[in-house]
């Protein structure tokens, strides 16, 4: 099978011969530093670089999977709803939370509630495991939130003798 080829033509000179390389992508979140070598393509007119999409996404998955077996930090936090391409607003709606609270959480000014982390790294989990278990459970607990529970109930039972 042929691999496929990144680019056809060269965005910064236009020319159409390249050469597979890699260069190195420093991922930092605070204090935490990992580099991955991400596949590339080298302009052999320009001797641009251009990373492979698909790897610098598997590079930041890896580095959010890692970051999510510590102790959350308002860095990490942050860096894994990022990874998850959500808004802190809807991050917000589905933790059932104001979107102040994610905000000050990110920013470190209050402390990050524990299910709410053990929710972000289930998504995460179930992001590289191309699964929604974990979404699913949230979605499924926002519609419950949203229904009226009734005032009162009467249950009536009758005792075997």
């Amino acid at each position: 099978m042929k691999k496929k080829r990144l680019l056809r033509k060269c965005p910064n000179c236009g020319g159409t011969g390249f050469r597979e390389t890699s260069v190195d992508h420093e991922i930092r979140v605070g204090t935490t530093v990992a580099w991955a070598g991400i596949p590339a393509a080298e302009c052999l007119s320009c001797h641009e670089r251009f990373a492979d999409g698909p790897a610098l996404v598997q590079a930041e998955l890896a580095m959010a999977q890692m970051l999510s077996h510590y102790a959350p930090t308002p860095d990490a936090f942050r860096f894994l709803r990022a990874v998850l391409r959500m808004k802190a607003g809807e991050l917000a709606d589905l933790f059932d939370v104001a979107p102040e609270t994610v905000s000050r959480w990110e920013n470190g000014k209050r402390a990050i509630d524990p299910a709410s982390w053990a929710h972000l790294c289930g998504m995460l989990k179930d992001r590289i495991e191309e699964r929604t278990t974990t979404w699913d459970r949230l979605r499924e607990a926002k519609a419950a939130r949203g229904k009226r529970a009734p005032k009162r109930l009467r249950l009536k039972f009758k005792l075997a003798t």
